[in-house]
């Protein structure tokens, strides 16, 4: 698949772990930046290796040439309408399905888009996120949601979380810091939504 980023067309392959099994050691290499707190999560201690076990084909990788230069961890959910999802987020997600497995893809949650730090900076999540809506959208899935972090939310600490997402929507300048949450926009995907 050739997919465009940086306003430059580059040879891009995205693959599911279910489709190449060999790329398990590429997708859990993709080194990141989470905050300290993300890293204490005892769903995500629990759930997270979990997920990438039982649910392969919601697993991409996105390689240039050889190098995997991002991942995407999704996992199926039970749909519950948009208004009446958990405000929860990432841990019922996590939790749900893998305390529950289903081979039903009519919902998906994304879990994460990981972009390794020295490829950031180059449209790479868009382009992760675009390709992940399509490859899902082939296995059946109509509802797809992503509890968003936005990566530079950490810089803003007393900032609430509505405002922050707020300054995020369509026709708003981007939030500084905060390369995430627009691509989420360019993807194609409704700006998150906060209660």
């Amino acid at each position: 698949m050739t997919l465009s980023y940086d306003q430059s067309v580059v040879d891009l392959d995205v693959f599911s772990l279910a489709e190449r099994p060999d790329l398990v050691a590429g997708f859990w290499s993709v080194p990141g930046d989470w905050p300290a707190f993300m890293l204490q999560s005892p769903v995500a201690a629990r759930c997270y290796d979990r997920a990438v076990e039982l649910f392969p084909d919601l697993h991409l990788v996105l390689l240039q040439g050889q190098d995997v230069v991002a991942r995407l961890h999704a996992v199926p959910i039970v749909w519950p309408g948009a208004a009446d999802l958990s405000l929860r987020g990432w841990d019922w997600a996590l939790e749900s399905s893998t305390d529950t497995p289903t081979s039903d893809r009519s919902a998906v949650s994304l879990i994460e888009a990981r972009v390794a730090v020295s490829h950031r900076g180059r449209g790479l999540s868009a382009v992760l996120l675009r390709a992940a809506r399509d490859k899902l959208h082939q296995l059946g899935t109509h509802d797809l949601v992503g509890p968003v972090r936005p990566n530079g939310k950490t810089r803003e600490p007393r900032t609430p979380v509505a405002a922050y997402a707020a300054r995020a929507r369509t026709g708003c300048p981007p939030i500084p810091g905060c390369a995430f949450t627009p691509a989420w926009v360019d993807a194609g995907f409704t700006p998150p939504r906060c209660r």
